[in-house]
């Protein structure tokens, strides 16, 4: 399961570039190609990590964990709070 949560975490460093997140109609055109691919790239792949069995947990022991980088560990917070707003089934 370490090595699980070090691909997590590697996923949820990569999607953190900050040129991505300027504000403005030009900042698409300000990110180079080969780093919009790599962050959208990441995304696809924590899409996939959503599917296996202990995601949530394996997101919570990454914010949980004082050896990540905080931005790291706020990263996960976010998709865990994501994950659940999405993946939530209110039985009746």
């Amino acid at each position: 399961m370490a090595s699980d949560m070090e691909i997590v975490a590697q996923l949820l460093n990569a999607t953190l570039d900050h040129r991505q997140h300027k504000q403005g109609k030009s900042s698409v055109i300000e990110v180079p190609l080969s780093s919009f691919s790599l962050t959208r790239t990441a995304e696809i792949a924590l899409k996939a990590e959503e599917k296996k069995p202990g995601f949530s947990l394996l997101l919570l022991n990454i914010v949980a964990s004082e050896s990540l980088p905080l931005n790291t560990r706020l990263s996960g917070a976010l998709c865990f709070k994501n994950f659940i707003k999405f993946n939530w089934v209110v039985s009746s």
